[in-house]
């Protein structure tokens, strides 16, 4: 084995690991513990398994060239929210509910979402606490409009949301992760008819619990 080649899958971000992380990983004494084997000695299973225990690669697979190269094609997680517990650790949460650490070298453009979370990073990577509401903070990631307005999500004990906005202190009343398109298309009503007649500053909160209105709540 003469070289490893690491490939991470185009257009994602993969800021949270780089090529030198997953070379470290490879195995307990990293890159250095393969190269100038043979290739009939390296376990591609094995090493895959091995790569997956970070919970922040969600898919990879390995292979080898007969130029004597180790070839690793990585897909990363998406990060959708940046949740905080109780003891004060923050960790990211992914499209498909699952959580991995934060990076000191890269900070995901996501909300923050607080509520009661007992749950650390490596109890386990399903993320229960917050699995209802991996649909809308995926909602949130997948409209560019959205993610530039909401900036924190709260998570209250029965499970409903409520939404802090990037700019101003006007509370947004989500209600239940549930006709989740539906209440983002009311609220887009709600900023394109009513925001600029009267503003935000005329709004303590808005409400979208009830279908098919958006309730504000004067100041």
């Amino acid at each position: 084995l003469s070289q490893v080649a690491v490939n991470f899958v185009p257009g994602q971000d993969n800021s949270f690991l780089t090529e030198q992380d997953v070379l470290d990983g490879l195995s307990e004494r990293g890159e250095a513990n393969l190269l100038g084997r043979a290739m009939n000695e390296v376990d591609l299973a094995q090493l895959e398994t091995h790569l997956k225990a970070n919970p922040a690669i969600k898919e990879v697979e390995a292979y080898k060239s007969f130029a004597g190269v180790l070839k690793i094609e990585l897909g990363l997680r998406e990060a959708v929210g940046r949740m905080v517990n109780n003891s004060g650790t923050q960790l990211y949460v992914s499209k498909d509910g699952v959580k991995f650490p934060t990076s000191r070298r890269h900070t995901a453009y996501v909300p923050l979402v607080r509520g009661d979370f007992e749950e650390g990073v490596v109890d386990t990577f399903s993320c229960e606490t917050i699995s209802d509401a991996v649909p809308v903070l995926t909602y949130i990631s997948e409209h560019e409009f959205w993610k530039a307005q909401i900036s924190e999500v709260e998570i209250a004990q029965n499970g409903e949301l409520t939404m802090l906005p990037s700019i101003g202190d006007t509370k947004i009343e989500f209600g239940y992760p549930e006709r989740i398109e539906e209440k983002f298309e009311n609220l887009m009503d709600f900023y394109k008819q009513v925001i600029p007649v009267r503003g935000w500053k005329a709004y303590r909160s808005v409400s979208l619990k009830y279908k098919g209105q958006v309730v504000g709540k004067k100041r």
